[in-house]
């Protein structure tokens, strides 16, 4: 009977590990994700721009 508990216990302990290691897992992809957007969108907004600031106001200037 011990025998049985003690293997019950190292299952829920391994299945503890395996729910922990997976949820660290996804936030490390969350924050990895989040990371590359931080980096990636800015530089997508910056080249999706129409025209320049500079373009811009020289259009409305009328030069």
């Amino acid at each position: 009977m011990k025998a049985l508990l003690r293997g019950l216990w190292a299952m829920k302990a391994l299945l503890l590990g395996f729910i922990v290691a997976f949820a660290l897992s996804f936030l490390s992809l969350g924050y990895i994700s989040l990371a590359l957007y931080g980096v990636v969108a800015p530089v997508l907004t910056l080249c999706n721009q129409p025209m320049s600031m500079a373009e811009g106001l020289s259009r409305d200037a009328g030069w």
